[in-house]
């Protein structure tokens, strides 16, 4: 059987791409999270024996060593394909970004999704008969940055750095490595967005936040996006025999990517700084 790993999958893109992956009887899916005892009985309803629900926060060293551990045990120490989905979203100004709130964030979506890869990739690499993968999952402002939303467009930026230099890096040991930047699809992810909580000159940016907020809350409420386009192309990257290094998902992020990849630079940045100010720098009309 072809043994995958996912991380992060208690709701949103995870769990989708756990249970699409569940759905082939070859594969043996270990979906892991976070206190996995509150979630697990989301595949336990499954009709399915072909997957294993273990606890794991990606930013503990020893909760990873317990998997590579288990991996070692119960699957021959092989991996096949590790999707690294678990993330953290956090928004807000940068003066406003505790030390710690801005660490967490580049801890979560960077250094411990850095530290997921490195401490399986011996298990990748000793896995035979199926390609073998690794899949990030990103978002567009992996590519894009867009107002208070630094902190966490940095982490992705990070990120897809990391996987462009991987990319070349494990290609000579037969290990794929791509990175899908989703748009904006239905998830949970705007709902457990936190915010940088310093109160010392919140006034200065509120007009931005107030604005920001009422923005996703439109987006959350439009029409849904559904997740198994991101499952879906995660199968594919599986399937295929060769992975590109990046892959977009949505009609605003391939949008995004054309519009940057077309237009000459500072053009495209004067472009979406003119649709900054009109989403996020006007004042309400009550004001």
């Amino acid at each position: 059987m072809r043994k995958i790993l996912v991380t992060g999958c208690s709701t949103g893109f995870g769990e989708d791409i756990a249970k699409r992956l569940i759905e082939d009887k070859n594969n043996l899916v270990l979906v892991t999270m976070r206190n996995a005892e509150s979630r697990e009985h989301t595949f336990h309803n499954l009709n399915a024996t072909n997957f294993k629900v273990i606890s794991l926060d990606i930013t503990d060293s020893s909760q990873r060593k317990n998997v590579r551990e288990y991996i070692e045990k119960e699957c021959n120490g092989e991996l096949h394909v590790l999707i690294n989905n678990a993330g953290l979203g956090h928004y807000g100004a940068l003066e406003l970004t505790k030390e710690e709130e801005l660490r967490s964030q580049m801890e979560v979506n960077f250094f411990a999704t850095a530290f997921m890869i490195k401490e399986f990739l011996p298990q990748l690499r000793k896995a035979s008969k199926y390609s073998k993968k690794i899949i990030n999952i990103s978002s567009m402002l992996g590519q894009v940055g867009m107002p208070l939303s630094s902190n966490y467009s940095a982490s992705k930026h990070a990120l897809e750095g990391l996987v462009e230099g991987l990319h070349y890096e494990l290609a000579p040991l037969g290990i794929d490595i791509s990175t899908i930047c989703p748009g904006r699809h239905r998830t949970n992810f705007m709902k457990n967005i936190s915010w940088s909580s310093l109160e010392k000159q919140k006034e200065v940016y509120s007009i931005q936040e107030e604005n920001l907020k009422k923005l996703m809350s439109k987006f959350s409420e439009g029409k849904e996006i559904p997740l198994t386009n991101v499952s879906k192309k995660v199968v594919t990257l599986i399937n295929q025999k060769k992975t590109p290094a990046r892959v977009y998902v949505g009609k605003d992020a391939i949008s995004f990517y054309l519009l940057r990849k077309l237009l000459p630079f500072n053009f495209f940045m004067g472009m979406l700084k003119s649709a900054y100010s009109r989403l996020i720098l006007k004042r309400s009309q009550h004001a």
